[in-house]
């Protein structure tokens, strides 16, 4: 959730470079420079919603069908999941598009729920227990 870089509402799902219309950023150093120019006007807070951004990235994905290209989404997070089941539903969907998803977990939450997505100690299951067909986080 941030609030800041000129707005007043609450918001889980917003581009880092503040442009709903090409939320792109190419190339790393581009990303951290964002970052760290960003950062410093948002208010990070809680709860933590991931459902709605990766919705947000999977129609991205199914807009960006028969090109190609691999995308790859950093989500920057400061808090433990709430929608757990909502996010690996998301991550099932996304498997079959050509992308991944990085997190990055900032400051001292409690991010052991976010280990479980990553795919690394087993299949991550959606919530009808379907496997996951790729390791895409």
């Amino acid at each position: 959730m941030h609030r800041g870089m000129g707005m007043t509402s609450v918001s889980h799902c917003f581009p880092l470079n503040g442009n709903p219309q090409n939320p792109n950023i190419a190339g790393v150093m581009n990303i951290v420079q964002m970052y760290q120019q960003t950062l410093p006007q948002m208010s990070l807070q809680g709860p933590t919603y991931f459902g709605p951004l990766l919705k947000e990235f999977l129609m991205m994905m199914r807009s960006k069908q028969g090109q190609t290209s691999y995308n790859i989404l950093l989500l920057l997070t400061d808090g433990a999941i709430h929608d757990m089941a909502a996010t690996k539903d998301a991550i099932y969907q996304l498997a079959e598009h050509p992308c991944s998803i990085i997190i990055v977990g900032v400051g001292n939450a409690n991010f052991s729920m976010m280990e479980e997505l990553d795919g690394d100690d087993g299949a991550l299951r959606n919530s009808m227990g379907q496997v996951v067909p790729r390791d895409i986080v």
